[in-house]
């Protein structure tokens, strides 16, 4: 896989796990809908019990499920959990419970996950994978680890399990938000038209459409999409987040400060939206409201560099550099490889009459 391919992973695991973009861009962003489905989710939906997809893994601690000695799936599962951490060295990929029990052996994986014992579930899910090469949730659940570890094999995964029958919506969903974070939003378009075809009221798959068709500048489509999942859910604050930001791409921003206010009104802690009414506002002028907006998203978000980059735009744009400095510094801090805040920074030292200082921080951008 090329190197930028597998830097572009890195980035979007850094998306999954904390939603910071690049800090140097002004652009709207889209909120949580970006993320993938996290296996806590995909419990409801893959990890069904007794060979019934639409059981939950939560029904074998009820009891519905149980082994030969009246033990529920969960017991069962406690029991190889608990010698695990008894013996660190294990090596899960030789595990050999009973063949014909991989249901368990997924819900055990499943369970080491969410203890945060990744290291025991994935070598878990390759012995599974080994036994069964069809096991599609394992190779799904795979994926997953493997790209939040920055492993850009997981592609690989997620585009084996897709190949399960009958197909899985999570697993699709999935899929396109991967295309979209290495940058192949087409195809990423590509899949949900796909998966539309096969769940067309899958609320998710449309709202991945919608995404991706603004980014591809197919502003009227995402529109029509994102009004259609506001109709059905009017306080969907995901999508009213943005329903503005494809609305700024056409340039209405008094329509994009109406969107961002419903939206915060539905989650005043939705700091992604205070950032993007910040940057509508600082286009219509408004400065010191825009402030104020960046100022609610880094007081929600204290690593929210790109607010606080944002934020020390607008102060630099009204002439408070000192301010801008304290701001751009904290960007800096946050984000330590962005290139615009070392010159921007570098601009208003310079306005403050530190030449020295102010031309090192601009031929820092310029360095190869």
């Amino acid at each position: 896989m090329p190197v930028a391919r597998a830097a572009a992973l890195a980035e979007a695991r850094r998306c999954w796990d904390d939603n910071i973009t690049s800090p140097d861009c002004a652009d709207l962003r889209a909120g949580d809908a970006r993320r993938l489905v996290t296996p806590a989710k995909m419990g409801q939906s893959f990890l069904a019990t007794n060979g019934d997809p639409g059981a939950s893994v939560k029904s074998a601690g009820r009891g519905e499920m149980r082994d030969e000695r009246g033990r529920s799936g969960a017991e069962t599962a406690a029991r190889p959990a608990r010698r695990a951490s008894q013996r660190h060295d294990d090596d899960w990929s030789e595990v050999k419970l009973n063949p014909s029990d991989e249901m368990r052996q997924l819900q055990l994986a499943y369970r080491l996950y969410q203890s945060s014992q990744v290291k025991d579930a994935y070598k878990l899910l390759q012995g599974i994978v080994r036994n069964n090469k069809r096991n599609y949730h394992a190779m799904h659940l795979l994926g997953i680890i493997e790209l939040n570890n920055g492993n850009p094999s997981g592609i690989e995964y997620l585009e084996r399990s897709l190949e399960i029958e009958p197909p899985n919506p999570d697993f699709i969903e999935n899929y396109a938000k991967t295309l979209r974070a290495v940058g192949n939003v087409k195809e990423a378009h590509r899949v949900c038209d796909h998966g539309l075809e096969l769940f067309p009221r899958r609320p998710a798959l449309l709202h991945m459409k919608a995404i991706t068709a603004c980014e591809l500048g197919l502003i009227e489509e995402s529109i029509e999409i994102l009004d259609r999942l506001l109709a059905a859910n009017p306080n969907n604050w995901q999508c009213l987040n943005d329903k503005a930001i494809a609305l700024s791409k056409s340039g209405d921003l008094s329509k994009v400060v109406e969107c961002l206010d419903r939206a915060i009104a539905l989650n005043p802690n939705f700091a992604t939206a205070h950032n993007n009414r910040g940057n509508a506002l600082k286009r219509l002028w408004r400065f010191d409201d825009a402030l104020s907006s960046f100022d609610r998203a880094v007081a929600l978000r204290p690593d929210y560099a790109e607010a606080f980059c944002n934020r020390a735009n607008t102060l630099r744009d009204i002439g408070r550099f000192e301010e801008a400095v304290v701001a751009y510094d904290k960007t800096i801090a946050l984000a330590p490889h962005s290139a615009d805040a070392p010159y921007n920074k570098g601009l208003c030292v310079l306005a403050m009459g530190n030449y020295r200082e102010g031309f090192r921080l601009i031929e820092y951008r310029s360095a190869p």
